[in-house]
């Protein structure tokens, strides 16, 4: 099927994820947009950890969990919302004697795409990344980043197991309750960045991965960006506030099918608090710029892009908007041009 929206959808999507991953479980889901659907559980603590799952960060969607969060304690969401049920059995093998299941669907741009939380026979939590139908290969991508990476790395979480259908592909992982910073926070997010730093440092001229970026650069961007010398480091490729949790005291990180280890120190910083104020915030050009570089000034951020050889923030954002655009094509002419002048105006 073409996925266009949770919306429009609904249906076929939720017979697909029955037979595929939920089971014979009855469920409720609640249609948040065409890009967000949430699948609780009857059982009120499961459907409170899978909302914990939904990691709004704009005050209506705020206001949107907070509703469904009291719907759940008062135990309304087992009347609300569109109930499904049917005979199918999990083609998952550990979710299969699972007492109870309950799901996150996210964009449909990327296919059939869910995180399901589940409670095992003893009583545990354990999370499951589903791709269904177009680029379910990705699954595949963040099961081997996992396995090579957790045991070398903090923050990475450890992979369970990894399942494969004709159309499908399936991780499992442990559960982290505890949501992460909504902000790019100095004291949270900076000494586990600083623990993914490498000794090797590196002239930015000579990576490959970075020709495509200066090849659609300004000259006046190009030729002082080559030039620069940072610091190898593990870069996550999506280290913003929602793909953030805590277990414990340690920050984890989720999502990692866009990691690679052969990557530059502050790409991650750069693209979190770019994340933040542009998707979040709303804000751009010359206002997105000095409210990015100002939060960057704090002696946590300061001491960290000095030892990963960023001297100079402007450039570092420089790249990172570089970066985004040769990755989404969105246009970041404006906050380019901010940061020419800022340039311009200081001798590096």
């Amino acid at each position: 099927m073409i996925f266009k929206s949770w919306k429009g959808d609904l249906t076929e999507v939720i017979s697909k994820l029955q037979k595929v991953a939920i089971g014979s479980d009855p469920i409720r889901v609640f249609v948040l947009s065409d890009r967000i659907a949430l699948g609780l559980p009857r059982n009120r603590h499961l459907a409170g950890e899978v909302l914990k799952l939904y990691r709004p960060m704009k005050i209506q969607a705020r206001l949107l969990a907070w509703c469904l969060k009291w719907l759940i304690k008062c135990g309304f969401h087992r009347v609300v919302g569109k109930r499904f049920q049917n005979k199918a059995t999990s083609q998952i093998t550990w979710l299969r004697n699972s007492t109870s299941v309950g799901f996150l669907g996210c964009n449909p741009s990327h296919g059939i795409r869910c995180v399901l939380l589940d409670r095992d026979e003893d009583g545990g939590l354990r999370v499951t990344k589903l791709a269904m139908g177009n680029h379910h290969e990705s699954v595949d991508v963040e099961a081997c980043q996992l396995r090579d990476l957790s045991g070398n790395y903090r923050g990475v979480p450890r992979l369970g197991g990894i399942e494969r259908g004709s159309d499908w592909t399936a991780l499992w992982t442990s559960y982290f309750a505890t949501p992460g910073p909504c902000q790019m926070e100095a004291g949270a997010v900076v000494p586990l960045l600083t623990s993914w730093l490498s000794e090797e440092f590196v002239q930015l001229g000579s990576i490959n991965w970075l020709i495509p970026v200066f090849e659609q650069a300004p000259i006046i961007f190009s030729r002082d960006l080559k030039e620069l010398v940072v610091r190898r480091a593990l870069v996550h490729g999506d280290f913003a506030p929602w793909n953030l949790r805590w277990e414990g005291n340690r920050l984890m990180a989720v999502d990692w099918e866009r990691s690679f280890e052969e990557g530059i120190a502050g790409l991650d910083l750069g693209y979190g608090m770019l994340m933040q104020f542009r998707l979040v915030a709303g804000l751009g050009g010359e206002k997105l710029i000095d409210t990015i570089l100002e939060k960057v000034k704090t002696p946590e951020m300061t001491r960290y892009l000095q030892k990963s050889g960023w001297k100079n923030p402007e450039l570092l954002f420089t790249l990172v908007l570089l970066y985004d655009y040769s990755k989404t094509g969105r246009d970041v002419s404006e906050e380019l041009e901010a940061l020419r002048i800022r340039l311009d105006s200081q001798e590096y």
